[in-house]
């Protein structure tokens, strides 16, 4: 029979052991990353160089995306209008049915006397 030490310590070796994975990965992640910084550094300059260009990119993005927001703006709305007019289409349906059944109602009592 296991006593509740054995089962203890059989416990905490496997989460000892689940915390080590746990801290290698965290050091292999920090070494990726500072292996990737330094490979890809860039000189700091550089990036002056090149700043009348991506002001001119960035002027070019801001209005292509204006005219995405107004085009999805202008498609919501027509989406809207869409299910407005399904819904008034659906009212109108059900409002049809209901009185062909109150129709169908009056007849069979007609019958009926």
């Amino acid at each position: 029979m296991v006593s509740v030490y054995e089962r203890r310590n059989e416990v905490m070796a496997k989460i000892n052991k689940y915390w080590g994975f746990v801290a290698v990965g965290a050091v292999a992640a920090a070494a990726a990353g500072a292996i990737a910084a330094l490979a890809f550094r860039k000189d700091p300059l550089d990036d002056f160089d090149d700043f009348d260009e991506d002001f001119e990119d960035e002027t070019e993005e801001e209005t292509s995306k204006s005219e995405e927001k107004k085009e999805t703006s202008e498609a919501f709305e027509a989406w809207d209008e869409a299910e407005e007019a399904v819904e008034e289409t659906a009212e109108t349906a059900d409002a049809e049915h209901a009185v062909e059944e109150a129709i169908k109602e009056e007849k069979e009592e007609q019958e009926e006397e």
